[in-house]
């Protein structure tokens, strides 16, 4: 099973952020997973934080960080990551998104079982914990 996983960043400095920090802490990646980070800008990032990248390169089979500036629609970037990643499933997320411990291991025991075509998160605010 090949995954892979978007990350897009806007407004930010560096790829370090609680999306890419809740990736590493994740135990249990099995199969092919693959992680993209997009900065939709406005800027260039001012550091891609080697170390931090490394780290990240040791958990994924691939990691790639994309430069886009130019702040495209969500709708541009989703369809060009599907078109451009050949994937058996694809992971979409925002730059504040923080995974629970054992997502993957948890995803990866529901796609061997059930084969589904789509999931979808249960999505909790952290502000008033709906």
């Amino acid at each position: 099973m090949k995954c892979t996983i978007l990350v897009v960043l806007y407004n930010k400095e560096n790829i370090i952020n609680d999306t890419t920090k809740s990736l590493l802490a994740q135990n249990c990646f099995q199969g092919d997973f693959e992680l993209v980070i997009l900065n939709n800008g406005p800027t260039l990032l001012k550091s891609k934080c080697d170390e931090f990248f490394y780290k990240l390169k040791s958990k994924f089979f691939n990691v790639s960080v994309v430069e886009n500036i130019k702040n495209n629609p969500l709708s541009t970037i989703y369809n060009d990551f599907l078109k451009k990643f050949n994937s058996d499933y694809y992971i979409i997320l925002d730059d504040d998104t923080k995974l629970t411990d054992g997502y993957f291991e948890k995803l990866t025991k529901i796609i061997e079982v059930d084969f589904p075509d789509v999931l979808l998160p249960a999505i909790v605010s952290e502000h008033n914990k709906k």
